[in-house]
């Protein structure tokens, strides 16, 4: 070569050959890598696409004349044909508990993807065809407890050992899960084996060729419409669809927005994602509102019980409410709320422990709390029998033999005492305790239900067993119930719950609380804002105004958003990031507070806008398009509050403790649609007093 570069002569010879030559080698090249990534991708052998570039160019030339297409030689081909047995390469055969997978065949990616390499398989590409539809559960199986006087981890549904037998839609249709190690797995159905059938041999060359190119330009076009095509294992199953004879024409799948529509598919039905198909079942159609009868008794020993049937879900909420808040610790605070607290810490046969195994292993959920009226003890447990019956014995012995261990009590009490200094460090924390001490004075609501730094150490053993003994008894006891049981097995468990109890009798009477006048308090505190208070006394539960009452808070300041104290404080004046009110109701007359957090500098001005608003709330009352959007809101949203068993349960206890109708629930909605704007107006007028209002500020100083 260097000689021919430095002869003359020859050198113009050279260098033209090299600028025809190359571009012909580098082709030659390039076709080669491309064909070697096609037969990869279609899962023909690397080995028949390795072929050198002089090798190929010379065959390209001659293609036009002598090429005889094969079905063995897939890289010749612009997508792969099923093989027949003669010819089929050796693979692992498929197991028959394997789900049927379908993969989208785009014909962009063949090109795209590099040669040689495996491409995972996402898990959106795997269907599940032996079980397209699952049944949700109405009810939910384990919903988050909230009322838990100690710091105990309850143990949840998904947490039972051993694992109770599966619900009934389980049992109908077991699914199995695809392990993650599955998806990327080379025995995957290989592209080269989708059920396209083979051309019949006593075809001409040029026919098969024919027939080939029209089954690729079929495949094509159905991936465009995005219809992935059906890829099946080996092995035939019952759930995959049948195969096309090959004397039958080959069909083109379908495109779903040309094809004709049934006059019960809706039109959008394929474009929805397998993931939310039950979204799309609620959606489409009304949902049956559910009807709660409410059925009410005694116990042999007097303890008044509350029930309702829901055969929906094979479980069971219990609730039991004793009248033993912290409105009775008398002369110590605290002491009910530690009473309450010690359910669950040991009984005279278990210790806590040892409760807390046996709920585990029965799949059962027990909780406990204390408030300023009621003190509660909860169990959730499977109907099945094997569960029902140890479970109720055990919550059974937990509620109404405790033994009060004297490491437990001062365990508790520890936790109670670091609850105590938390509190102390939150402002927020700070001013609701104020303002329910300065708003109810020597009245028994006016005691933190939590108890003070100096009366928790005070409390003894022989204090807490008293307060159990007292208040811990059949009279003094509402059952609540709802599940999948009869009235008569109703019967026998709340029997079986109270049999242990003393009868006693029922709580004195709490006394009304006495108004007091304005009052304004401030607390110094080193924080970044100024936390408020401000309201009066309210109303207590069960009164005939309260349907009223609620429409307004709602348009006042107890919808949040679009409400008009989060309007005029937040929205236009920028005075804080939000502001709500509400009437609590008790056995007593309870509060109607409202509360916010402002700068220390813009405390003034944002009070001042509250009352101007409640002023002009009182005196104009709503218009007529709030009102209607209010009662749109809830009786919208009043439905959630009996969405599932958990929470109904939660209505009865209130019910049997208030002493309301059994007819509550439905009469408080009829009422809310009576409502009128005058209504609001006079309720307002006479339960909310700005004259008397109490004002406690924790904050900087400004």
């Amino acid at each position: 070569m260097m000689y021919l570069l430095k002869n003359q002569k020859h050198k113009r010879k050279v260098l033209w050959a090299l600028v025809f030559i190359l571009p012909i080698v580098i082709l030659a090249l390039h076709k080669t890598g491309y064909e070697e990534a096609k037969a990869t991708l279609i899962g023909s052998p690397a080995s028949q696409a390795k072929k050198s570039a002089i090798t190929r160019s010379s065959e390209e030339k001659d293609e036009s004349k002598t090429r005889t297409p094969t079905i063995n030689q897939s890289q010749e081909q612009p997508v792969a044909v099923k093989q027949t047995p003669d010819t089929t390469p050796t693979k692992k055969p498929i197991a028959q508990e394997q789900f049927t997978e379908t993969i989208d065949v785009n014909p962009d990616k063949l090109s795209k993807e590099p040669a040689g390499i495996q491409q995972p398989v996402e898990a959106s590409e795997i269907t599940n065809n032996t079980n397209k539809e699952v049944k949700n559960s109405e009810e939910e199986t384990t919903p988050p407890v909230k009322e838990t006087a100690t710091m105990q981890a309850t143990p949840t549904v998904k947490e039972i050992k051993p694992t109770p037998p599966d619900l009934p839609e389980q049992r109908e249709k077991p699914v199995t899960l695809i392990k993650p190690q599955q998806r990327a797995q080379p025995e995957l159905i290989p592209k080269s084996e989708k059920k396209l059938e083979p051309v019949t041999v006593d075809q001409k060359p040029a026919q098969q060729a024919k027939s080939i190119e029209e089954q690729v330009k079929k495949e094509i076009k159905t991936s465009d419409a995005k219809q992935p095509l059906e890829q099946k294992p080996a092995e035939k199953q019952d759930n995959t669809r049948p195969v096309v004879k090959a004397s039958e024409e080959i069909q083109p799948i379908p495109n779903p927005q040309t094809a004709p529509k049934k006059p019960h598919q809706q039109s959008d039905k394929k474009m929805i994602d397998p993931r939310f198909e039950s979204l799309e079942v609620l959606t489409s159609k009304d949902l049956p509102k559910r009807n709660i009868s409410i059925k009410q008794w005694k116990t042999d020993n007097g303890a008044q019980v509350y029930f309702v049937t829901a055969p929906e879900t094979p479980m069971l909420d219990i609730r039991l409410v004793f009248d033993a808040g912290s409105a009775r610790d008398a002369y110590i605070p605290g002491l009910a709320y530690l009473a309450n607290g010690m359910l669950g810490e040991g009984t005279k046969n278990l210790t806590n422990d040892q409760i807390a195994e046996q709920f585990e292993s029965l799949g059962a959920q027990f909780s406990n709390g204390s408030y300023r009226d009621m003190a509660i003890a909860s169990l959730r447990t499977l109907t099945d029998e094997q569960y029902l019956q140890p479970a109720v014995k055990l919550f059974t012995e937990v509620v109404t033999d405790a033994s009060f261990p004297d490491d437990a009590i001062n365990r508790v009490k520890n936790q109670i005492m670091t609850s105590l200094q938390y509190i102390k460090q939150q402002p927020g924390k700070l001013a609701e305790q104020a303002f329910y001490t300065k708003l109810y004075g020597d009245h028994p609501y006016s005691t933190p239900k939590e108890g003070t730094e100096k009366s928790i150490p005070s409390i003894k053993k022989n204090h807490l067993i008293t307060f159990y003994k007292e208040y811990y008894v059949a009279k003094n006891l509402i059952i609540a119930m709802v599940g999948d049981i009869t009235q008569q097995q109703a019967k026998q468990l709340a029997n079986q719950i109270t049999s242990p109890m003393n009868a006693g009798g029922h709580a004195e009477v709490l006394a009304e609380p006495k108004s007091i006048k304005q009052l304004k308090n401030k607390i110094e505190f080193p924080s970044s804002q100024t936390h408020v208070y401000f309201g009066a006394l309210g109303l207590k539960k069960g009164n005939p105004d309260y349907p009223a009452i609620y429409v307004g808070n709602h348009i006042l300041g107890g919808s949040g958003f679009g409400s008009r104290l989060f309007e005029n404080v937040r929205e236009k004046k920028g005075l804080a990031y939000s502001v709500g009110s509400g009437f609590i109701l008790m056995r007593a007359a309870g509060p109607f507070l409202i509360n916010l957090q402002t700068k220390a500098n813009q405390t003034e001005q944002a009070l001042n806008i509250i009352k101007k608003t409640i002023q002009k709330f009182i005196k104009e009352g709503p218009t007529e398009k709030e009102l209607t959007n209010a009662k749109q809101n809830i009786l919208g949203s009043f439905p959630l509050s009996n969405a599932s068993n958990s929470h109904i349960v939660g209505q009865l206890g209130s019910i049997g403790f208030y002493q309301l109708p059994l007819t509550y629930l439905d009469d408080f909605m009829k009422s809310i649609q009576k409502v009128t704007t005058q209504d609001i107006k006079q309720a307002f007028a006479k339960y909310v007093d700005l004259e008397n209002m109490i004002i406690i500020t924790v904050g900087p100083k400004s």
